[in-house]
């Protein structure tokens, strides 16, 4: 459409800039396709998928942005389908893998055979668990959650250091904490439980910066108690984000979908799993095995606001879950 008349088709000659809001939705037309033909593939039974609970569907590939995953049996002619697959769909979007950022994890398959899918589809293999890492995340519930963390506070502590604090007024300070350093946690909070004493290190390194800076001025005092300065602002706070309550109050968007969209994937695969059978209100410790990472946050989540989980409908009346 131009100036509001439809005209014929043109060729582009320029890319789009970075940032660009026409690059994800025309992102979204080309993994489309490719998320279209790999279920097609599976209806088929050439690419096989695996599924995430026994009384569930089977799926052999997830899309998130530009990261994709695949899933399947491991064998040399299943690699084989993968890699038509994913040729075609190069040749004919233009789109280019990039080798060095793709992984193969296989497990119950010897380290032969995996060499040999490897060698297949051109990426890097991989037996340990602890390596398996999807969109910054694992994948696996065997890894330390100690360790999980390790990585958001060195970035906290880098951009402390950058920033220093010597030149820095109190509300520059206040604006950086709300804006960034309280944001780093967000995404990994939202799926990780973090030990109370990760969070306790991070609330440490917010007041420590609020009040002495990252360099020059290490020796200046707290002026006001920390809990005084969380506080909303009416209540005479800075509104500083509490990252212990984040992390639980985030997973409070899982208990929502789970709720909400019963039929969605990832609700169907962790009630099948972990919550057979039993009510998000009653659920405890007492009554579900130990699960993932994400699991374990939505159980903490639920013990922690059960007395405030509530629905409520159109009549605007509030019901117990």
């Amino acid at each position: 459409m131009v100036n509001g008349h439809p005209t014929s088709f043109f060729q582009s000659h320029r890319g789009l800039r970075q940032g660009c809001p026409l690059s994800p939705f025309l992102y979204i037309l080309m993994a489309d396709s490719l998320s279209r033909k790999l279920a097609a593939e599976m209806n088929s039974s050439d690419l096989p998928g695996i599924r995430t609970a026994n009384a569930l569907k089977p799926i052999n590939h997830a899309l998130f942005a530009d990261d994709s995953i695949l899933l399947s049996g491991a064998s040399t002619s299943i690699a084989a389908n993968f890699d038509a697959v994913l040729k075609r769909y190069c040749r004919a979007s233009g789109v280019v893998i990039n080798d060095r950022k793709s992984s193969i994890f296989g497990w119950n398959v010897s380290q032969h055979n995996l060499n040999i899918i490897a060698q297949t589809l051109g990426f890097e293999c991989f037996t340990h668990w602890d390596s398996i890492k999807y969109l910054g995340l694992p994948l696996t519930s065997g890894v330390n959650n100690r360790s999980l963390w390790h990585g958001i506070i060195s970035k906290i502590k880098d951009k402390i250091t950058s920033w220093g604090g010597y030149w820095l007024t109190k509300g520059g300070k206040i604006i950086l904490l709300k804006s960034a350093l309280s944001a780093l946690p967000i995404y990994q909070a939202s799926f990780l439980l973090a030990p109370k004493h990760i969070m306790d290190q991070i609330s440490c390194l917010l007041r420590d910066f609020l009040w002495k800076g990252g360099r020059g001025n290490h020796n200046k005092m707290h002026l006001e108690n920390w809990e005084l300065v969380k506080r909303p602002i009416l209540d005479g706070g800075l509104q500083i984000r509490d990252p212990a309550l984040s992390n639980l109050s985030l997973e409070c968007k899982l208990l929502w979908k789970i709720y909400s969209e019963p039929s969605h994937l990832v609700s169907e695969t962790l009630t099948s799993k972990y919550a057979q059978g039993i009510s998000l209100r009653h659920l405890s410790a007492n009554n579900t095995t130990t699960g993932t990472h994400t699991w374990n946050l939505c159980r903490k989540s639920i013990s922690s606001f059960r007395k405030h989980l509530y629905r409520i409908p159109g009549n605007g009346e509030k019901t117990l879950l």
